[in-house]
């Protein structure tokens, strides 16, 4: 089990770290992360699902100025997201992958703040940021116009996401992109999602399951007509209640009831056990 003094004592002796997965190590205290720091030759550092809070993540900013990849997915304990966001981006302006899964109290400002100083970003993940809102700021579109080599973007459970945004990607993202997540996302449009697909021949897997404004039969006409792409789509058709149901002519046989399914629902992500 990895605790502060076990973190300590490999910062101390391993100062030339480059890569660090410390993903769900919660015996790590906030206060324990603040020497991360020091180790100023890391590349690639995972926090995920850890106690990590704002005070190591701006002494993190300050002196490691050379990542490419930071997972700060599902890290509860962070308060201000944007401010550590914008601090994290202009120091870090080769980042290439940031995951910020589950960051709730990420805003637009700071999707503008990742738009304005990570031109090489690769992968996005922004699933469940529920404070992201699209609109007035149009954020989205300014994110993906400026961090056009973007190849894995994950906008899942972002409710404000509008066919705008998704044509947006469809002109800025051709060249690059070959997996999005746009699961749970109420204003999309089987038209929006076609132009998607039309001009983005290299995208390999796409999600718009849970997404109400596309029908199960518009989503089965995409996967018909886009077979290079691996087009993932849950959808719950409700079968009908007793009371509505056709009369049934007795002297036809009786058949058995059909089995009723509950509804697929849109899950959350899983809540930590110990908060």
């Amino acid at each position: 089990m990895v605790s502060d003094e076990c973190l300590l004592q490999l910062i101390n002796i391993c100062g030339n770290l480059q890569e660090l997965d410390l993903s769900s190590c919660r015996s790590v205290t906030s206060g324990g992360f603040i020497p991360l720091g020091r180790l100023i030759k890391l590349r690639w550092l995972s926090l995920y699902r850890t106690r990590v809070a704002d005070a190591a993540l701006h002494n993190l900013a300050n002196l490691c100025q050379h990542l490419r990849h930071l997972n700060l997915g599902s890290c509860v304990s962070i308060e201000d997201a944007d401010t550590i966001v914008e601090h994290i981006t202009a120091s870090n302006p080769l980042l290439e992958s940031l995951v910020l899964w589950r960051c709730r109290n990420l805003t637009s400002f700071g999707v503008l703040r990742i738009a304005e100083h990570c031109p090489h970003l690769l992968r996005l993940d922004l699933g469940w940021c529920t404070g992201v809102e699209s609109e007035p700021s149009t954020c989205l579109r300014e994110l993906v116009t400026r961090c056009c080599k973007i190849r894995v973007l994950s906008l899942a459970a972002i409710r404000s996401v509008t066919p705008a945004d998704v044509d947006a990607i469809a002109d800025s993202l051709h060249d690059s992109l070959v997996d999005l997540d746009l699961i749970g996302n109420a204003l999309i449009t089987q038209s929006c999602i076609n132009r998607l697909l039309l001009h983005c021949r290299k995208l390999a897997f796409l999600d718009i399951s849970h997404c109400p404004s596309i029908s199960i039969f518009e989503a089965l006409s995409l996967k018909a007509i886009y077979n290079h792409c691996d087009i993932a789509f849950y959808h719950h058709i409700p079968l009908p209640s007793p009371s509505l149901a056709m009369p049934v002519d007795p002297r036809l046989p009786r058949l058995p009831p059909p089995q009723q399914f509950p509804p697929l629902k849109l899950l959350g992500p899983q809540e930590d056990l110990d908060g």
